[in-house]
Parts: structure tokens; C-alpha cells; sequence
């Protein structure tokens, strides 16, 4: 009776919390709009999906995509949970603990039209499989994982940084099982995939906006990063007249206005890590969408066209890689104190987790059956994978961190609360006894 009262209060806070975002209204914001229009900017997945509410629903297409999207991500929560109470032995007393972990991360979240919300819902339910396909060796469980990967990065392109935890999977696996037939399947699939995403984004806007072509914004992204490190005798790296007449623009204006780090360095020598990335962070949007699409934008024909856009992208791309190659030791630090100060929060939490994570691949290494340990590695590997990855083009806001993050504290708790970082033999004697029994 208890387990069946635990169960139905979970439900309901989520219902209530998830009331109470939608009794806060819609929220828009600039990249709801770019995914309502279908802008070039933006990758495939979630603005076909809101096509296909507005089919459906008209006028209340948004409203009921919002409405649609929290209750998913509240049945997405409770399935997530459920599968790691059954896997993982977990009371339900826990089980109602961690979600209110979730539902923090659900409040944050707010009732956005973006590709947040259904990115998190599909994270959940890849992960479970994920999780299921090597737990329990269910290759099927493995075949919708794919599927969802598909379906994911297609949405949001930040779940590129899967890939190579898919990687780590994939070797993981022929460590474990020594048989090179699953280990070649595996990278087979991975391949496919990767391709398949890339070939349904350039499809989707051939047939939208008229050119096969990969979604046109990275340039835009990385070139801020290039231009905060920038020097005034950068110019010469240009030797095509208009690239240097574009740089020379955007370089005058930001440092007018103290945006990049020549500016912070004059008005103080001594300046600390902290320092520069509180700068970074200010600076970042100011450069990237006031300043660089701005100046740069202003040189090309039919704004918001996606030759526009691409004109933008070459243009941007071109002056990154010259910056970064003249001041490669420049940006790797911005890129390090990214993932440090924004990525990690503090030095303390940077060590644990290092700490942690070390102790963690040691075990798996040894006990390479130990699921409660290979959840923690896998997860840690999901929050630096995608620190490495948003860190090369822009500030790791807690927008892109929640991922994984999510995962990793789940973990974590389940490996404090079941007492496996006191006894790494626990979990894997327990499997083998299992799998004797079976046997017998």
C-alpha cells in the first residue's frame, strides 16, 4: 500500500508541476521564433514538428505543443525513474527523491516553445535504452536507441556530443565481449546514423529553402569565440580586401566597446580566470548577434534567405580559422576556462568529479559487469562530452549543461545510496550470482 501511495504522490507533484508552468503562459523567445518560422538557422526536427501541430490544431497548434511536451516530459520522468528503480534496486522512497531533481531542472526549463523540452523527453528515453541494450544485451533495446539518436540530434544538433560516448560504448562493449562481429555492427550503425542525420538536415532544407546543405550557423557561433581573442594585427591576416574590410568593422566596433579580452587586458594586466569568462559570458551575445551578424550580415543580398545565411557562414568560418591558427594557445585557454568555470561551476566539484570519474573507470576496467559503475562512467563521459562540445562555440550556459548534468547526478546519487563506492565488488557478484541461477 505504501509503494502504490509513494507512486501516485510522484504523479502528482509532476502534474502539478507541470500545471503551474502552463499557468505561467507561453514563452517566446528570439529562437522561438527562428523554429516557429522554420528559419534556415534552424536544424530540421522541431520545426517540422510544429507544422505538424499547426495541421492539426491551427490557431492552438503552440498551446497544445506546450501542453503536449510538459506531460510527455513528466511521463518521460516517471518511465526514466521507473526503468532505474527495476535496474538498479532502487526503494521508492528514492525513486520520489531523485524526481524531485527532475522536476527542479523541469521548473527551470519553463514552458518555452524551443527544442528543450521534446530534446529532454527523447534524451530520456535514449538513455534508458541505451543503458537497457548494454545492461541486459537486448539488441533491440540498442536498435531504438539508434532511432532515437536519429530522431534527437535531428532536433537539436547539440547532441552531436553523443557520438563519441557512442564510441566509448561501442569499445566498451568489445572489451567486455571480445567479439568483433558486434564490435564492426556497432560502428556500422553509428556511421549510418551520423550520415542519415546529416543527409534528412540537408534534405529538409532543399526541399524548405531551395539548397542541400547542413544548417548554416556554426561560423556565427565559433567566430565569437575567434574575435574575443582577436588582435588589432589580425588584420593581416586577410589578404582577399573584402574579408579584411569585414574584420576590420567588427574588430573596431567591439573594441570600442570593451567587449573582447585586448579591452579587459588594458583596463586591468592582472586579470584572473574568473574574471574573463564573467567578461566572456557579458560579452559573447553582444559580439556574436549585435555586432558580427550585424556588420557582416549588412555586406550580403536577401536577409533571412538561407543564401544569406550561408554567405554569413563562409564568411564567418573563414575568419575563424585564420584567427585561431595565428592564436591557437589563446583560444584553447578560453576554451579550458570554459568547461572549468561554466562547465564545472567550482574547482572543488572540478577534483571530485576527476576524482570520481578515475575511481569509477578503474572499477568498470576490473569489474567490467558492474552496472552501477559503468552508469557512472558513461554518464560522466555524456557531461564532459558535451562540455568539449558547446565550449568551442560559445558560453556552457545551464541551458546546455542540464543534460548532462541530469544524468550524472542520478547516477552518482544511486551509487552513494546504494553503498557501491565502498564496495565496487558489490554489484558485480550480484550479477553473477544472477546470471548462475539462470544457468542452474
Amino acid at each position: 500500500m505504501k509503494k502504490i501511495k509513494l507512486k501516485y504522490i510522484n504523479w502528482f507533484i509532476g502534474v502539478i508541476v507541470a500545471v503551474q508552468i502552463l499557468s505561467r503562459g507561453l514563452v517566446l523567445n528570439p529562437d522561438s521564433i527562428g523554429y516557429i518560422d522554420a528559419q534556415p538557422i534552424r536544424s530540421a526536427g522541431y520545426p517540422l514538428i510544429i507544422l505538424f501541430f499547426k495541421m492539426f490544431f491551427g490557431k492552438l497548434a503552440l498551446n497544445v505543443l506546450s501542453v503536449f511536451q510538459l506531460f510527455l516530459l513528466v511521463f518521460s520522468i516517471h518511465y526514466f525513474l521507473n526503468f532505474l528503480r527495476d535496474k538498479f534496486k532502487l526503494t521508492d522512497f528514492v525513486v520520489l527523491l531523485l524526481s524531485f531533481v527532475f522536476y527542479f531542472f523541469l521548473y527551470q526549463m519553463g514552458n518555452e516553445i524551443s527544442s528543450e523540452p521534446l530534446s529532454l523527453v527523447l534524451y530520456l528515453f535514449s538513455i534508458k535504452f541505451l543503458l537497457e541494450s548494454i545492461l541486459e544485451n537486448k539488441k533491440r533495446s540498442l536498435y531504438f536507441f539508434y532511432a532515437l539518436l536519429f530522431l534527437l540530434v535531428l532536433i537539436r544538433a547539440q547532441f552531436y556530443f553523443l557520438y563519441p560516448v557512442i564510441f566509448f560504448v561501442v569499445l566498451f562493449l568489445f572489451y567486455r565481449n571480445r567479439n568483433w562481429k558486434l564490435f564492426f555492427r556497432n560502428i556500422a550503425i553509428l556511421l549510418i546514423v551520423i550520415a542519415a542525420t546529416n543527409l534528412a538536415d540537408k534534405s529538409y532544407h532543399y526541399f524548405k529553402h531551395g539548397r542541400f546543405m547542413g544548417t548554416p550557423y556554426t561560423g556565427l557561433q565559433i567566430v565569437t569565440d575567434a574575435l574575443y581573442i582577436s588582435k588589432p594585427g589580425d588584420s593581416i591576416l586577410f589578404n582577399d580586401t573584402f574579408d579584411r574590410k569585414m574584420f576590420n568593422e567588427v574588430y573596431s566596433n567591439i573594441y570600442e566597446q570593451g567587449l573582447i579580452l585586448e579591452s579587459l587586458e588594458e583596463q586591468n594586466p592582472s586579470v584572473t580566470m574568473a574574471q574573463i569568462i564573467m567578461h566572456y559570458n557579458d560579452s559573447y551575445n553582444e559580439i556574436c548577434h549585435r555586432n558580427t551578424k550585424v556588420i557582416i550580415g549588412s555586406k550580403f543580398d536577401n536577409p533571412g534567405s538561407i543564401i544569406y545565411w550561408e554567405n554569413i557562414d563562409k564568411a564567418t568560418l573563414n575568419i575563424s580559422k585564420k584567427i585561431i591558427l595565428r592564436h591557437p594557445v589563446e583560444f584553447l585557454k578560453l576554451y579550458v576556462y570554459d568547461i572549468l568555470r561554466n562547465g564545472f561551476i567550482s574547482n572543488i566539484f572540478f577534483v571530485f568529479f576527476v576524482i570520481t570519474f578515475l575511481h569509477s573507470l578503474v572499477v568498470l576496467i576490473i569489474y567490467p559487469k558492474n552496472k552501477v559503475y559503468f552508469f557512472l562512467v558513461l554518464s560522466s563521459l555524456i557531461l564532459l562530452s558535451n562540455f568539449f562540445l558547446v565550449a568551442l562555440v560559445e558560453p556552457i550556459l545551464d541551458r546546455y549543461s542540464i543534460y548532462g548534468y541530469i544524468v550524472y547526478f542520478v547516477s552518482l546519487f544511486i551509487l552513494i545510496s546504494n553503498g557501491h563506492f565502498f564496495n565496487e565488488k558489490k554489484d558485480t557478484e550480484n550479477s553473477l550470482l544472477k546470471e548462475k541461477k539462470v544457468k542452474n
